[in-house]
This record gives C-alpha cells, structure tokens and sequence, in this order.
C-alpha cells in the first residue's frame, strides 16, 4: 500500500490508533485544498490540475520543513497522502462548488457564427422576455410613477 520507510514505520505501530492518526491526519489536511482551491481559483478545476497544485505546494511544505524545522527530514509519504485528501475533497465537495461559484462559461469556438448557440437569438434592443424595451416616460405611464428628473433627455 504505502511503500516509503515511513509509510512502513505508520503501519507498524503497535496501536491502531496511532495508525489511523498519522494516516488519517495526512489525507484530512489535504481536504480543505482540494475544495478551496477550484472556489479560488477557477483555472484550478479538474482532477489532474488539483492534484498537480496540490502536490506542488505539498511538495515545497515538506522541503521547507525540513530543511527549517530541526527533528523533520523530507517525508514523501506525507505528500502523497496529502494528495489523496485533496483529490477526495475535489470529488467530494470541491468540484461542486467551484462550479457554483464560477459557472461555466462559453468558448470562443461556441459563438463563432451564430452555432452552438442555446436558444433563439434575441434581437437587439429588446428586454427580458423578447419585448421591446421601454423608455423612461412610457415606463413611468405604465407604472403610473412620474419619471426620475434628468431621466431620458
């Protein structure tokens, strides 16, 4: 399953709860990337770009904390736990609401002349609906509200 030494020194704890701790806390600490990081960045989504990012900044985590941190050596076990968090918080969460917050948007290719389009084109000039737009005074006749000052000259 995890084939650095300590992957094989976690496994062979003598507690089961040790185990799980060391296991579970590095995949847990990855989550919160994996659903952030699409919300923050919408050129982030998709499986392959979460867990390049990921394992980039994971990567450069684990340098720096050990070459900073005496008593910490360079653990790769970390990084790729770390990484399966991260992909399953994509999964999980992450991928939905990175697309709630950045919808997603039309190509260049889908509005060259006119195909692709979703529905009818709607004509210039014309409001919600397909009606005509309505200027300030007939507006105002309509609503039977008198018209802002300045409002239409």
């Amino acid at each position: 399953m995890i084939r650095g030494a300590s992957g094989n020194r976690n496994l062979g704890q003598p507690h089961l709860a040790d185990t799980v701790k060391q296991l579970g806390g590095n995949v847990v600490l990855g989550l919160p990337f994996g659903v952030l990081l699409p919300v923050l960045e919408p050129r982030a989504r998709g499986l392959l770009r979460v867990g390049a990012a990921t394992a980039l900044v994971m990567l450069l985590v684990e340098l720096v904390q050990g070459a900073l941190i005496s008593g910490r050596a360079f653990d790769i076990d970390d990084v790729i736990l770390n990484c399966a968090g991260a992909l399953l918080g994509y999964l999980l969460l992450g991928r939905r609401l990175g697309r709630a917050v950045h919808p997603r948007r039309r190509h260049w290719w889908h509005r060259i002349g006119g195909k692709g389009t979703a529905g009818p084109v709607k004509a210039s000039g014309t409001g919600p609906g397909g009606r005509r737009a309505r200027s300030a005074p007939a507006a105002a006749r309509a609503t039977g509200r008198a018209p802002r000052p300045g409002y239409g000259r």
